[in-house]
């Protein structure tokens, strides 16, 4: 009965895997700490590759592929939070400059952000450049909205490998 039991439990982990990826569901490890404190490296996250537009909210975290200019860069997955949408007045800093940039993002475009920067603001509420390095809009300027490739959904429970 064990047994029966035991291949029931993977037949059903099996077809739910497949189901789950048929009805537009992904789990995405995160790499890097550009998302900290939400993700840290290793977490585990799940996302959903269909989406109605309005999902995409300030706040909403997104995954995005085709931005960096360089080729890892254009094939990765990057997990972002969207900042500002279409008509937001957005100011920021230039990185490694004490100028500041000022926009409008125009029609069925995002401003992403690395979490590591969206509490970092000036006293004129400009975003500042973070501590560590990260690459967002604030390299790149606003995204089109057809670099979105998924939302995340939540991060899931599973135990982050070691780095040891």
């Amino acid at each position: 009965m064990t047994f029966l039991v035991a291949t029931l439990i993977v037949i059903a982990l099996i077809a739910g895997v497949f189901v789950a990826g048929r009805l537009g569901f992904q789990t995405v490890t995160v790499i890097g700490g550009s998302m900290e404190p939400t993700f840290s490296s290793g977490d585990v996250v799940l996302a959903t590759t269909w989406w109605p537009r309005r999902w995409l909210q300030r706040g909403a975290v997104v995954l995005i592929r085709g931005y960096g200019g360089v080729e890892p860069l254009r094939t990765a997955l990057m997990i972002k939070r969207i900042g500002n949408l279409d008509g937001d007045h957005v100011r920021f800093w230039v990185r490694g400059t004490a100028e500041e940039q000022q926009l409008i993002v125009e029609r069925d475009q995002v401003f992403v952000l690395s979490d590591a920067v969206v509490s970092h603001r000036n006293d004129r509420g400009a975003i500042t450049e973070p501590e560590m390095q990260t690459i967002d809009s604030r390299i790149w300027g606003p995204i089109p909205i057809s670099s979105i490739v998924g939302r995340v959904l939540m991060k899931l429970p599973i135990a982050r490998s070691s780095d040891t």
